[in-house]
């Protein structure tokens, strides 16, 4: 039994040999296996961690991108037009749902609020139409409203929130992108709102492996997306503090970062990043990825066993070599174990030994599999990151900017980080060529741009991609297309070559071309990489093209509703009718004017009017039959016509009449422009009536200044004669009949000088009250006992300016003229009033122009007149009296005086209802106004010391009875019979000549006035008495304003001649 129980030596060393060799192979395994698991625990962490942030990134740039359609949705025509009409959303309502479409699901609607926060136009995509009135809501109390509206104060410019809706309402989780929209003086006016659903955009967080969990949470720890689901209510709600209360701290508080096996979370990784779009948005998400750590080594397992049977079997291989195995074994194990501490170190490109027996270069083989596999791993991560990060870069600078050659050149730089190349170029399809718009990579790119190449077939590799409209790639060009190989390449020939579209949709809007100088360079998957890429570049041409068409039409239209602003202000302003009817008769547009003229209200419908409206029936016919078909036929009528007001008045009108049409000849509307004539018909009228009166004016104050002349003699010589009467009582008689008749024909001149307004009055300050209250008393004698006369004067009526004595006779004229109007008795009633006429009563008082006026009224309860006797009422002769009752000059006088004096006369009257006259006199500022000197005519003559006078008068009777008078009074007379003959004496006579007095009118080189003129630069203190039988201008008036010059009308007296002395020479 001992010898069975007894170990041999053999078995001692062969059990000890097992037991040295066992326990060293076990432990360094076990060391490799642990270093090799910690380091890819730490590695494939840090991978998912890497692809976690570019997942982040890429729902970051989903959310930029969807910022960016709002933009454009905000930027829109129809939008602007809208906000600029506020009336007619339907263009907007077609827009919203068109956007939405397009959108392919990503939004589920697009609302338009004002500052209220009142929905005024919003969109669903589910229902495909847009919300009628009755369902559309307040959103004033939704935080992303109130939030935009507070960022649009504090950030001037386009604010952006983004604001998820809580789940305690009915409606599906979504995502509200806002912005508002601004006014031209950058006042936010309202807010743009588009309505994005979480499902889609969470849909890409899904994964295959289903062990690891994708969560997401929003700032404060609240589960959007928890175990591969959508949160969709309040009772889903769940928090992070609440699955881990002790990482929750530490996943909210950092942007990224690894778990590994946490308290709250054992056996697990978890690895988060944080989502957050904009800087100027309190959207701040959290993505997590939870995932079993063994699922991560289920392959080191597997190689754990693999590593266990590999060493197990050469352990039972070594039993037969002991001390062979045993050196072979240990060496090989050591360079293992270097190769896993440079592999822990994290250098992966170590070679791993593959030397000792079969079971240790298995162990070698596997780990170096292992290894290669996780190389290979990392470089596909490593390689897929930089192409999301260029991926992501590229879609941002898609939202950054519309410039398309800066964001072309921006996606090109990300594009050669992803997939190298020497020189490209992205070329736009224009016809049947594609034309070079950006070159990168070459010294002399500017000299291509603009370069074109044929897409006809067979003709170029960019023609192969057009119609193939699929990526071509070409490994050596030259053979293909020699063309390769011309100027400019020919320095540096293209051997590899890519072409891949640049698809919207179902339009090719470009090519991207790839060169590269190594022959066989490109690959399927690099062709892959720039067909992505070619994505977002054909969304900046498209949203370049768009940004471009919109700023055009946004120009244009600005520039249209400039140039119709111009024009309505014009149309508007014009004082013609203008109006627009559609070929049937239909109005469609009358300017204010026209409304006034026709007496249509401003704001009444022209709808229900018709052309024919417009005009008497006494020209329909005209209308239909010739001023219609004249238009249709040649496009134009012109002509004199008669428009018809509301109240019936026919409006004589100059007008033209336009055809407008279509470009295929077809009517499209017709206009009109017509010009009132009746204030041109009045005009014309005044001026015959005008020129009338001046060609009578004229006659009348050449025959007065004649007859002056001639009355100055009669009167004068039968004064002279009646001063020593002769005994004979028969002759003075006569003489005295001669004087008596005179004066009548003195009178009649005095009344044909002031309707031609050629006479000279002597104007001063004064009240129509007092004139009227001097004359009282004669009038009631004048009038009779038959008629009453009521006065009723206004106590504060403002002075004027005119001749006292010439109002007493417009006074007396219009009174004795009432009381012939009434042989049967009646009322004459003078009244005096103020009244203020302002511009705008013009048109109700003309010819009165605006100003201040005292009012004169003469009203009787007369025969009236008749039209043709109103027609002439004014006119000299013209009179209704019998033959031998009157002059027909009394109401011809009133006129002049009046329109002399500066003011206007106006009357009524009716066959029947009496006659009123209404005298309007502009008032003065002051009481006191500087006047012409002139003698009293009723103050008696007094002495006048003697004095040396020049006499100038042309008529010889006159100029000797006037030096007959002057002697009498012991005057030193010098005569002279022109302007010529008086400065020759005055020149040549040797002592000063004390006074000058001279006819106005004379023939020669000098008048009256001329000559005082020079004599008074000759002789400045001569005074002067001009004489005439009437003054032609109003530098007549300016020469008497002088104090030492008087006026003496003809014919005269000798106390009147005696009273001009003494006032000028006492």
């Amino acid at each position: 039994m001992s010898q069975r129980t007894h170990l041999s030596l053999q078995r001692k060393l062969f059990l000890a040999f097992v037991l040295v060799m066992l326990i060293p192979i076990v432990v360094l395994s076990g060391y490799v296996l642990v270093r090799v698991r910690a380091m890819i625990v730490q590695q494939v962490s840090t991978d998912q961690l890497r692809l976690l942030e570019t997942q982040a990134t890429l729902l970051n740039g989903q959310l930029v991108t969807s910022g960016s359609d709002l933009i454009i949705a905000l930027k829109s025509a129809e939008l602007q037009q809208y906000v600029a009409q506020h009336d007619n959303p339907q263009s907007l309502i077609q827009s919203f749902a068109t956007f939405l479409r397009q959108s392919q699901g990503r939004y589920t609607g697009l609302c338009l609020l004002d500052v209220a926060g009142n929905e005024e136009v919003c969109v669903r995509a589910a229902e495909g139409a847009y919300l009628p009135v009755s369902e559309l809501r307040n959103r004033a109390d939704a935080p992303g409203f109130q939030r935009t509206l507070l960022q649009a104060q504090a950030n001037p410019g386009l604010p952006l929130t983004m604001t998820r809706i809580p789940f305690d309402t009915n409606e599906a989780p979504r995502l509200d992108l806002a912005t508002t929209y601004l006014d031209d003086s950058g006042a936010a006016i309202g807010v743009l709102v588009l309505e994005m659903p979480l499902e889609p955009l969470f849909a890409t967080l899904h994964t295959e492996t289903p062990d690891i969990e994708v969560s997401v949470v929003e700032y404060d720890g609240t589960f959007l997306f928890e175990q591969n689901q959508l949160t969709t209510s309040t009772e889903q709600v769940r928090r992070l503090d609440q699955i881990h209360p002790e990482s929750a701290a530490t996943i909210l508080g950092q942007s990224a970062g690894i778990l590994i096996k946490p308290v709250d979370a054992p056996g697990k990784l978890l690895t988060f990043a944080r989502v957050s779009p904009s800087s100027r948005s309190l959207l701040q998400w959290t993505l997590i990825y939870e995932q079993p750590i063994n699922t991560l080594l289920g392959g080191v397992t597997e190689t754990y066993l693999v590593i266990g049977l590999i060493t197990g079997l050469s352990i039972l291989v070594a039993l037969s070599a002991a001390h062979l195995l045993s050196m072979t074994i240990v060496r090989p194990i050591q360079h293992l174990a270097a190769a896993a501490e440079q592999i822990g170190a994290g250098n992966l490109s170590i070679p791993i030994p593959q030397t000792g027996p079969a079971e240790i270069r298995a162990l070698g083989q596997t780990l170096d599999q292992t290894v290669s596999r996780l190389q290979t791993a990392l470089t596909t991560a490593e390689q897929r990151r930089h192409e999301a990060e260029a991926l992501a870069s590229a879609m941002q600078m898609l939202s950054a900017s519309l410039n398309r050659e800066e964001v072309l050149g921006l996606i090109f730089s990300e594009l050669r980080k992803v997939v190298p190349y020497d020189s490209a170029s992205v070329q736009a399809i224009q016809g049947d060529t594609s034309m070079i718009i950006g070159c990168y990579g070459l010294d002399y790119a500017e000299t291509l741009i603009g370069v074109r190449f044929s897409l006809q077939a067979g003709t170029t590799p960019n023609a192969q991609v057009a119609h193939s409209r699929t990526p071509l790639i070409l490994n050596d060009a030259i053979q293909s297309y020699p063309h390769f190989n011309d100027d400019p390449s020919i320095n540096n020939p293209v051997c590899a070559w890519m072409g891949v579209p640049m698809l919207m949709g179902d339009r090719l809007l470009g090519i991207i071309t790839l060169d590269k100088y190594e022959p066989g360079f490109y690959t399927v998957e690099h062709a892959r990489l720039v067909a992505i890429f070619a994505t977002q570049a054909a969304i900046a041409m498209e949203h370049a093209r768009l940004y471009e068409e919109v700023s055009r039409e946004l120009a244009d239209r600005r520039r249209a509703e400039a140039a119709y602003a111009r024009l309505a202000a014009i149309i508007e302003s014009t004082n013609d009718l203008v109006g627009m009817a559609r070929p049937d008769g239909e109005i469609l547009f009358l300017n204010t004017a026209g409304r006034h003229v026709l007496g249509i209200l401003p704001n009444e419908d022209l709808a229900t009017m018709r052309v024919v409206d417009l005009y008497p029936p006494s020209r329909l016919t005209w209308l239909r039959t010739e001023a219609i078909p004249t238009v249709m036929r040649e496009g134009i009528w012109s002509g004199e016509s008669i428009i018809y007001a509301r109240d019936g008045t026919e409006i004589p009108v100059e007008q033209v009449i336009l055809a407008h049409r279509t470009p295929d000849g077809q009517t499209e509307f017709i206009s009109t422009i017509a010009h009132d004539m009746r204030e041109r018909m009045r005009a014309e009228e005044q001026l015959r009536e005008s020129q009338k009166m001046e060609a009578l004016g004229r006659l009348a104050g050449g025959v007065a200044h004649d007859f002056n002349n001639l009355l100055t003699v009669i009167m004068g010589e039968a004064d002279l004669i009646l001063s020593d009467p002769p005994d004979d009582e028969d002759l003075r008689t006569s003489i005295t009949q001669i004087r008596q008749s005179g004066e009548r024909a003195a009178t009649l001149t005095r009344q044909l000088l002031a309707f031609s307004r050629r006479q000279v009055l002597q104007t001063e300050t004064i009240s129509l009250n007092e004139v009227l209250t001097d004359i009282e008393q004669l009038l009631r004698s004048l009038i009779g006992e038959r008629i009453q006369l009521q006065i009723s004067l206004d106590p504060d009526l403002p002075l004027v300016r005119a001749d006292p004595g010439q109002m007493t006779q417009v006074v007396m004229n219009l009174v004795i003229n009432a009381r012939d109007a009434m042989p049967d008795g009646g009322m004459i009633t003078l009244t005096t009033t103020q009244r203020a006429i302002t511009p705008a009563m013009e048109a109700e008082y003309a010819p009165v122009e605006a100003g201040t006026y005292a009012v004169l009224t003469v009203r009787d309860t007369g025969q009236g007149m008749d039209e043709q006797t109103r027609d002439h009422i004014f006119e000299p002769f013209f009179t209704t009296k019998s033959r031998g009752k009157g002059t027909g000059l009394g109401l011809a006088t009133v006129h002049g005086i009046v329109r002399q004096s500066g003011g206007k006369i106006l009357f009524a009257s009716q066959l029947g209802q009496g006659t009123q006259f209404v005298i309007y006199l502009p008032v003065v500022a002051t009481a006191e106004l500087p006047h012409m000197a002139s003698p009293n005519p009723t103050a008696q003559p007094r002495k006048t010391k003697p004095c040396t006078i020049l006499l100038v008068e042309d008529d010889a009777n006159v100029r000797e009875l006037t030096r007959q008078l002057l002697s009498r009074m012991d005057m030193v007379v010098l005569e002279a019979s022109d302007g010529e003959a008086a400065l020759a004496i005055i020149r040549s006579h040797p002592t000063p000549i004390d006074l000058l007095l001279t006819d106005v009118v004379m023939p020669g080189k000098l008048n009256g006035f001329q000559l005082g003129v020079a004599v008074q630069k000759l002789c400045p203190t001569i005074r002067t008495i001009y004489m005439s039988g009437y003054s032609d201008t109003a530098l007549r008036q300016q020469a008497l304003a002088d104090q030492a010059i008087c006026y003496l009308q003809k014919p005269f007296t000798a106390d009147e001649l005696a009273r001009a002395l003494h006032t000028m020479v006492a």
